[in-house]
C-alpha cells in the first residue's frame, strides 16, 4: 500500500528561506511542491521521508531565488491490484459505493462489483445485500461510516477529465465534492472535478464488504457451536 521512492529534482529556494539551512529550506520546498499531490504511475505523496543531498544554490538574478538540485525520498500511497484495503463508506449512489481512507477519497466500488444479489433504494439512499439462505431472506444494509474491506481491481491515473461523467469514479468524485460544498455552507456548483488517481475495487467476494457482517456471522457460528 505504501512505498518509498527516491526522487531527484531541481527546486527553487525562496529568499525568505535563506536564513535557514539549505537542507531545511529544501525540505520545505519539496513538501510545498509534492505533499498531497498525485505523481503519475507512482501514487499519492503522503510524506517526505528524508532529504539526502542538496547542491549549492544557483541564484536567479531576476527574482533572487536559488535553484538547487535535491535528492530526497517520498512515501507514496500506491495500492496494488488484489490488495485488500479497509476504509469507510463516504457516499452511496446508483453508481455504487465510495470509500475513503481519510487521506484518500477516490476508492469506488461500482454497483456491478457489490455483493450479489443487491438492491439500491432511493428513499434510503442505501445499498442492501439480499442474503438468501435456507429458505430465509435477510436484508443487510450498508451504512455511511461503515468500515468495509475491499479488494483493489485497478488503479488509474488521469491528467485531464474524461469525455464523459458516466463512470462510477467520476460520479463518486463529483457527489463527494457536492457533499463537501454543502457541508461547508457553500452552494454546489456545476464545475466538474475528476480524480487524478482512481482506485476501482470490489466487495463481491466472501470476507469483503462491511466488516460488521462477518463479525456477526462469526458470532452466530460460535453460538451455534456452543449450543
Amino acid at each position: 500500500m505504501f512505498q518509498v521512492t527516491e526522487i531527484n529534482a531541481r527546486l527553487a529556494i525562496h529568499p525568505n528561506s535563506f536564513g535557514t539551512s539549505f537542507r531545511e529550506a529544501a525540505a520545505d520546498a519539496v513538501e510545498c511542491k509534492y505533499l498531497d499531490t498525485v505523481v503519475d504511475n507512482m501514487g499519492l505523496v503522503v510524506a517526505l521521508q528524508s532529504v539526502d543531498s542538496v547542491s549549492h544554490g544557483e541564484v536567479l538574478s531576476d527574482e533572487g531565488s536559488a535553484l538547487v538540485d535535491v535528492k530526497f525520498r517520498l512515501c507514496f500511497f500506491r495500492p496494488w491490484v488484489d490488495e485488500v484495503i479497509h476504509g469507510t463508506i463516504a457516499h452511496m449512489g446508483e453508481y455504487g459505493v465510495s470509500v475513503t481512507l481519510g487521506f484518500f477519497d477516490d476508492i469506488v466500488v461500482p454497483s456491478s462489483l457489490l455483493p450479489k444479489p443487491h438492491e439500491f433504494r432511493n428513499e434510503a439512499w442505501t445499498w442492501f445485500f439480499i442474503d438468501e439462505k435456507d429458505g430465509c431472506t435477510t436484508e443487510m444494509p450498508m451504512e455511511l461510516g461503515d468500515t468495509v474491506a475491499v479488494r483493489v481491481c485497478s488503479v488509474r491515473y488521469r491528467r485531464r477529465p474524461p469525455h464523459s461523467d458516466a463512470s462510477p469514479a467520476m460520479q463518486a468524485a463529483n457527489a463527494l465534492n457536492e457533499q463537501r460544498l454543502l457541508g461547508s455552507g457553500q452552494h454546489a456548483n456545476t464545475s466538474r472535478v475528476f480524480p487524478p488517481m482512481e482506485v476501482v475495487a470490489t466487495m463481491d467476494v466472501d470476507g469483503l464488504g462491511p466488516v460488521v457482517w462477518w463479525r456477526e456471522e462469526d458470532e452466530e457460528d460460535e453460538e451455534g457451536n456452543d449450543g
